[in-house]
């Protein structure tokens, strides 16, 4: 009788000659790439075949003819963009010397470099990160500020400065981003110098005189633009009292995801009237249960010295099940008797629309738009004729009957489309508003 091993000797044979036969065919590209003096190409392709078969001794030779070939092409291509007075392209060249060598290297093979190619190295980035300080200072001085930030950038980030230089960079970068919002803020773009004066806080070094600077303009920024909104208490479209006890549960979750998220933390230029004070004026006034026509809303607004309002209004929900896959299950009556149930197993999809209507304070509608969500979660559930009660069940089995794990299968799939719902509301109540801040 045959043992298991000796069953994969025949898979293990067909998969090595499978990859034998793919290191060569990368093998055969190589050499036909090197044969029209693509080296760096052929390299790639010779460090493929030893991927497929370390054994494969041709390439190994070849990758070690072929890189050393390409290294020395990459170093001459250095020299000769130095002449030509552009160091930024000429250590690129050592970066795709570099990455020649550490592909080598992971397939085992050591190509050669000259003895003082870290010194050459380090002079040519040095080269780099101090023409590209010079080009960003040079667009900062003409106001083109997107192309001075990524002559910064590129400085930091691809010619690995020393702390100096870093800082140095990160210096040039900060006075950029000040200069930058401070144009923004004389422009009148509020938001627009908001956001560039707060990247200077979100680098990891910048000068104190200049942090203090950007947040003296996002301040400015922030007194000039900022706005109140007053968001109205959700309410349900439902007639009965029935339908309208059925969206009690599902717009308490909202309100909750709204309070504790989106309403909490605003994006800047927007302050959320707090709710519950929203809610105490709508009581004292007497309109907590009007259909807050804008008439009415542009009176809120103004009684709560607020510039905008936002009115939400559950319009329906509708509750499917997909994916139901019923097992019968044999079981024992508490009698003895044998008997058996259905276990339905599936996804309960709730979807919702709201309306949201946004106005000003004075009455001018800015948005009035419909949002839908989806909330979806797994249910398990037991069938049967008779009483439950009678049946011997597995702890597991009593769950598939009980009501409050019921309740909290459907709970879930409420909590996941009051997430949705709430985010998706928050964006379109947000964006208009937004929209309206210089």
């Amino acid at each position: 009788m045959f043992s298991p091993s000796f069953k994969l000797y025949p898979l293990c044979a067909a998969l090595l000659l499978v990859a034998c036969a793919s290191a060569s065919k990368r093998f055969d590209q190589g050499m036909e790439l090197e044969t029209r003096g693509q080296y760096e190409s052929a390299a790639a392709r010779y460090a493929q075949a030893l991927e497929k078969d370390p054994s494969h001794g041709e390439a190994r030779v070849r990758l070690q003819e072929a890189g050393n070939t390409a290294i020395a092409e990459r170093l001459a291509d250095a020299e000769d963009w130095a002449s030509r007075n552009d160091p930024v392209s000429a250590a690129t060249q050592y970066h795709r010397a570099d990455a020649m060598v550490t592909r080598a290297r992971s397939v085992g093979v050591r190509l050669s470099v000259p003895e003082d190619y870290s010194e050459r190295r380090r002079d040519s980035f040095d080269e780099a990160i101090g023409a590209l300080l010079l080009a960003g200072d040079s667009a900062s001085e003409r106001g083109q500020w997107e192309q001075g930030l990524l002559a910064y950038r590129q400085a930091r980030q691809d010619f690995e400065p020393t702390v100096e230089q870093r800082n140095d960079v990160l210096g040039a970068e900060a006075d950029l981003l000040v200069g930058w919002s401070e144009d923004e803020y004389a422009r009148g773009h509020l938001r627009r110098a908001f956001e560039v004066a707060s990247t200077v806080h979100q680098l990891e070094w910048s000068p104190v005189e200049q942090a203090e600077l950007a947040s003296s303009i996002m301040d400015q920024a922030l007194a000039a633009g900022e706005v109140e909104l007053l968001v109205l208490p959700i309410q349900s479209q439902q007639k009965t009292q029935r339908e309208r006890q059925r969206d009690l549960a599902l717009i308490s979750e909202i309100d909750m995801a709204l309070q504790q998220g989106a309403w909490r933390h605003s994006p800047a230029f927007v302050h959320v009237h707090d709710p519950l004070a929203a809610r105490d004026l709508l009581q004292h006034t007497g309109l907590l249960d009007n259909e807050y026509q804008a008439a009415t809303m542009a009176l809120l607004l103004r009684l709560a010295e607020a510039d905008f309002g936002a009115r939400l209004e559950l319009l329906s929900t509708e509750s499917k099940e997909f994916d139901v896959r019923s097992t019968t299950r044999t079981v024992q009556k508490r009698s003895g008797q044998s008997t058996t149930f259905v276990q339905q197993d599936g996804k309960r999809r709730i979807q919702a629309e709201a309306r949201l209507i946004i106005v000003d304070n004075f009455g001018n509608s800015i948005a009035d738009l419909v949002v839908a969500g989806i909330g979806t979660a797994p249910f398990s559930r037991g069938v049967y004729d008779g009483k439950p009660e009678e049946l011997n069940l597995s702890s597991r089995e009593v769950d598939l009957f009980d009501r409050i794990a019921q309740k909290a299968q459907e709970q879930a799939a409420f909590q996941a489309l009051a997430m949705d719902l709430s985010a998706k509301i928050a964006g379109a109540v947000y964006e208009p508003v937004l929209a309206l801040i210089p």
